[in-house]
């Protein structure tokens, strides 16, 4: 135990040697070094939201949502026949850009650009409400600062997609908004915190794990009062959520986005063991070390225990919920910001309490930092398409939006005469018959749907064309399969599409 005179003797001593003074020193490093990378970061996804082309197949399947709610079609259609799409998010994915681009979209270009405005923004969003949450925790600017840093340098698996058209980054910046408002006691949070998870979940369904682990918290704590508010408002929303999807939307809500979309087989361990190595190799090697590190001192002191049990709660949901066929690093969006938020809360909490344990989480960080630099050169931690294995100085291919679109433009003067399975140019020439590739293998293998309503024509030949892209997986490699045996042959092959021909 540290004496009267010892104390004395510290305090009077220069800040640099004090464990503090130097936390303060790495801090500063870290903002500043992290800072300018995060310029970087927000510049190259501003650069991808202005990009007439995808950025990855998903992004195509939101597209189809948001040109359905345009065009004023319903978003929820019956299944079972063709056109075979699956919509398998919840609303709030789809409808903003679709009212956006009622008044700003001329082309499918358009509706690319307009539908990643809501994600783009949510960030900025999050990033100034970690800031305010911080800030209002520890009074520290210092450390205020060094949290939405954390954020950035870590955008591949902490801002997922945020420059994509798809709805983790407005689901996330609302679960939080949530979280912050239960945490941090604001005037009728149970109210405040169950509409925002009522709002992310009308994004994306998987946003359950925060109000879980409040849930879970409030009643461990027998606060019988919040309990029954937070339950009831976040239980009414919920219904209410889909409800108004149902009978609003379309008639086929519950078909798209929970009967078809849970016969997805779910394999939790296999995922793990796949995920989680390439995460903290790939991902998280700037926090893994130094939010272990947090996350063992604050169980150690009992300190902040709410934050650790909604970390346990998000761990055990995404090592469940990332299982699932086609799932993607935007599953460990959620968990890999709790994992900053461990590493900056430990970090304001150790200064506090004038912790000797207060540099070392940020010294961790640093290393990272400056061996990322050291390495690679300033700039290395680039926006990159490659979600899964992000690479340094990544930098986007060329866009084909041009060609497509001229080609779309050909096929769809065609009218009915030509099948069109390719994803972007179905889109872009506005003939839909079947979207999602694996998703839709899937339903076709269980029986769910009958994949002869989309093989009886092509044997019939009904078709002068069939447009498949490259490569063939999937259904449809049944398709080409079925119109070569019923006498179609190949007229056109390039990198992006194939064309068959009777």
């Amino acid at each position: 135990m540290e004496t009267v005179s010892e104390r004395a003797d510290r305090q009077q001593s220069p800040a640099w040697r004090q464990p503090t003074g130097w936390a303060q020193i790495l801090l500063t490093v870290a903002v500043v070094v992290g800072a300018l990378d995060g310029v970087n970061v927000l510049r190259d996804g501003y650069f991808h939201v202005l990009r007439p082309s995808p950025t990855g197949v998903t992004e195509l399947y939101i597209a189809d949502g948001i040109q359905a709610v345009a065009r004023g079609d319903p978003l929820y259609p019956e299944v079972g026949k063709p056109p075979f799409v699956i919509r398998v998010y919840n609303p709030l994915s789809y409808l903003p850009g679709g009212l956006l681009a009622r008044g700003f979209a001329d082309d499918f270009d358009d509706v690319l650009i307009v539908g990643r405005i809501v994600p783009y923004l949510s960030t900025f969003a999050l990033l100034a409400l970690v800031v305010f949450y911080v800030q209002r925790r520890f009074a520290m600017p210092l450390v205020a600062a060094f949290a939405p840093v954390l954020l950035l340098v870590l955008h591949s698996s902490t801002l997922t997609d945020f420059f994509r058209n798809r709805p983790e980054m407005p689901g996330l910046l609302l679960t939080f908004a949530g979280w912050f408002a239960y945490d941090l006691k604001l005037r009728r949070w149970p109210v405040l915190a169950a509409l925002c998870f009522t709002a992310a979940f009308a994004f994306k369904q998987s946003f359950v794990a925060a109000p879980t682990a409040i849930f879970l918290l409030l009643a461990q704590q027998r606060a019988v009062r919040p309990l029954l508010i937070f339950s009831g408002t976040l239980g009414a929303g919920f219904a209410a959520v889909m409800a108004l999807a149902h009978f609003t939307l379309g008639s086929g809500y519950l078909d798209h986005t929970v009967r078809l979309l849970a016969s997805n087989p779910v394999d939790p361990w296999a995922a793990s063991v796949s995920f989680y190595p390439l995460l903290v190799r790939h991902h998280w090697g700037l926090v893994f070390p130094g939010a272990v590190l947090a996350f063992s001192w604050l169980l150690l002191r009992r300190d902040e225990m709410p934050l650790l049990v909604y970390l346990a709660v998000c761990l055990a949901w995404t090592s469940y919920s990332h299982g699932k066929i086609g799932a993607d690093l935007n599953y460990h969006g959620e968990l890999s910001i709790l994992m900053v938020l461990v590493l900056v809360v430990a970090t304001g909490r150790m200064l506090q309490l004038r912790s000797r344990w207060s540099p070392v989480p940020v010294a961790a960080v640093v290393a990272f930092l400056v061996w990322g630099i050291a390495s690679e050169g300033v700039g290395w931690n680039r926006v990159c398409l490659n979600r899964i294995l992000p690479t340094p100085h990544c930098e986007p291919g060329p866009s084909a939006a041009g060609e497509l679109r001229l080609a779309a433009e050909a096929l769809r003067e065609r009218g009915d005469d030509v099948l069109v399975l390719h994803p972007e140019l179905a889109l872009r020439a506005e003939r839909v018959v079947g979207l999602d590739t694996t998703m839709l293998t899937l339903l076709f293998r269980q029986g769910l749907l009958d994949e002869e309503l989309l093989l009886q024509p092509v044997r019939e030949q009904r078709y002068q064309t069939i447009v498949l892209p490259r490569p063939l997986v999937g259904y449809l490699q049944r398709v080409a399969a079925v119109a070569i045996d019923s006498g179609y042959r190949l007229t056109r092959r390039d990198q992006r599409w194939l064309e068959l021909s009777r």
